[in-house]
């Protein structure tokens, strides 16, 4: 196993994971994007508040792009999904005949993780495993130590010696098994 480290980015009431290419609104919901766009928008935020131009986003967000078109594309799927508009951005800026600039304020969030370990559902599901089956080793051992304490001779215990019967009725002959009255909300 190998430590590394996962890099989150929270801008407003967005993160976005770019090891998963997932974007998470403040509602919770999840929006997988595409890889390419998803590369272009880990360099918008990675270069917050700085023009970018549209030869330096091809160089280093997407080498083997050479369209204009493609990052037009890009910009525009990005605007829609956060619901920016370009007249009045909150998020993507255009810089005529310069490029574009990441205007909203950027959180960088780096986690600790191991390679190849658990990821928090995981660990989860793997607790209550755990706990589940340490619970029914715990039921099994004190169902044995009553076997054990009464003797192999006597009768295994039943349900009725092992728990306190309460009745719920003073009816005779009901106390175990009650039947509702008939009109309703008690037990006759």
């Amino acid at each position: 196993m190998m430590a590394g480290e996962q890099k989150e980015y929270r801008f407003c009431a967005w993160t976005f994971d770019p090891e998963g290419n997932r974007l998470e609104s403040g509602q919770g919901i999840q929006i997988d994007i595409e890889p390419r766009v998803g590369e272009f928008l880990k360099y918008l935020l990675d270069n917050p508040a700085r023009v970018l131009s549209r030869d330096e986003l091809v160089e280093n967000a997407w080498p083997s792009v050479v369209s204009d078109a493609a990052i037009n594309q890009a910009v525009a799927k990005l605007r829609k999904i956060l619901e920016d508009d370009a007249k009045s951005p909150v998020y993507i800026e255009t810089v005529a005949k310069r490029g574009y600039r990441w205007i909203a304020p950027v959180e960088h969030e780096v986690t600790p993780f191991v390679v190849g370990g658990s990821q928090p559902a995981q660990k989860t599901k793997f607790l209550v495993i755990t706990l589940g089956l340490l619970v029914a080793v715990a039921v099994l051992s004190i169902f044995q130590a009553n076997i054990y304490e009464s003797g192999p001779e006597a009768p295994l215990p039943t349900i009725a010696t092992l728990a306190e019967v309460v009745p719920v009725t003073s009816d005779a002959g009901e106390e175990i098994m009650p039947a509702p009255h008939p009109l309703g909300g008690m037990l006759a």
